[in-house]
């Protein structure tokens, strides 16, 4: 029985369909492998610097084609008859693959051109649009990476918002990291960046880096790209104008912050972040967020449960835009001197109490 089993197996037929079968598992596991590590360096969780980024980009392109070719150009185990037909099949996938490859290569330069084109324009307007002072010390690879961040996001706003009234320059404080932002500035432990208008003007502070998420720094694995939120924080201030900037609940300046903030597709994981830790605290403890009393009353940042604050008010502004829109004209008939309440209610038929627990049997 074991010898006749051992004759199965060393036929041509089972070597040839075993030799497919182990080319395709290792294609397809050294596929999957290409595949993370290419949406890691796109989205800057590796290799952030853009200089990098493209021979990386374009040498994990041209490493399937070079896999290809090597399975297509293995000897192979057929009759001596058919070797000929199979040299020519051969010879065309190769060449086949060297025209892919060559339009992959220019289709990436072309992009790569254009990234760096994009940003040019962007730190170009950046002096033009912001007033930069470094603390303790940046990298220019970071100064220059937050100035596109910051004009790209800015333009964006202006985009949607309209031109800004009054509009001036923007001061820029940029910290190599939070915890120099935290010694330097008497701000919460929670806080990431901030915007003050202290001198008269509007200044934003920033960390060059991104925070990495702990136990003892709360709201960061959830917290929204920074640049982003303080300059809706700034743009809404703009269009409120100096005797209406109080005129909007807390909830509702960071929840417009942190929707702003968080578009895009390179957000997408932190949005399905978000919900998720949402669930699960409300799953948790149901009665904090169930009444709507710690979003829509709080005038302080309610520090014990901030990333509870900040998260729900997140998804309940993204709840209003995708169902009522008018978050724009919220603003600025509350600009106008309208009531926020009265303001709401205009725009979207109901009171703020009715379109909050709307969404919350929706959201849970």
């Amino acid at each position: 029985m074991l010898t006749k089993l051992k004759q199965i197996i060393s036929s041509p037929i089972w070597l040839r369909a075993g030799g497919y079968i182990g080319r395709l598992i290792s294609f397809l596991l050294f596929s999957t492998m290409l595949l993370v590590v290419t949406f890691l360096v796109s989205f800057n969780i590796l290799l952030p610097g853009t200089f990098f980024k493209l021979p990386v980009l374009l040498g994990l392109i041209l490493l399937p084609f070079a896999v290809s070719y090597i399975l297509v150009s293995m000897p192979s185990r057929k009759k001596p008859e058919k070797s000929i037909k199979h040299e020519k099949l051969s010879k065309k996938s190769r060449n086949a693959l060297i025209a892919m490859m060559v339009v992959f290569i220019l289709a990436m330069s072309g992009i790569y051109l254009y990234q760096k084109a994009d940003e040019n324009k962007h730190l170009t307007n950046a002096q033009q649009e912001f007033s930069l002072t470094l603390v303790d010390g940046v990298s220019q690879n970071r100064v220059d990476s937050t100035l596109i961040e910051l004009d790209a996001q800015l333009a964006r706003l202006k985009k949607l918002y309209g031109p800004l009234v009054g509009e001036q320059k923007i001061g820029v404080v940029l910290y190599p990291d939070i915890n120099s932002l935290q010694i330097h500035n008497d701000v919460a432990k929670w806080a990431d960046a901030y915007i003050s208008y202290s001198s008269g003007k509007p200044v934003i502070y920033l960390p060059a880096e991104q925070p990495p998420s702990d136990s003892s720094r709360k709201a960061n694995a959830m917290a929204s790209p920074m640049p982003g939120h303080e300059l809706t924080h700034y743009v809404i201030r703009e269009i409120l104008g100096e005797n209406n900037k109080g005129n909007i609940p807390l909830w509702f300046n960071e929840g417009v912050a942190q929707y702003e903030s968080f578009k895009g597709f390179n957000r997408m994981f932190d949005r399905i972040g978000c919900k998720i830790g949402l669930w699960l605290i409300n799953l948790v403890n149901p009665k904090i967020l169930a009444d709507g009393e710690l979003v829509l009353t709080s005038s302080n940042y309610p520090n014990e449960h901030i990333d509870e604050f900040y998260i729900a008010s997140l998804e309940f502004t993204d709840f209003i835009a995708s169902n009522y829109g008018g978050i724009k004209n919220i603003l600025y008939d509350v600009s106008n001197g309208m009531q926020f309440s009265i303001a709401f209610e205009k725009e979207t038929g109901k009171t703020v109490k009715d379109v909050y627990l709307e969404w919350y049997a929706a959201f849970f």
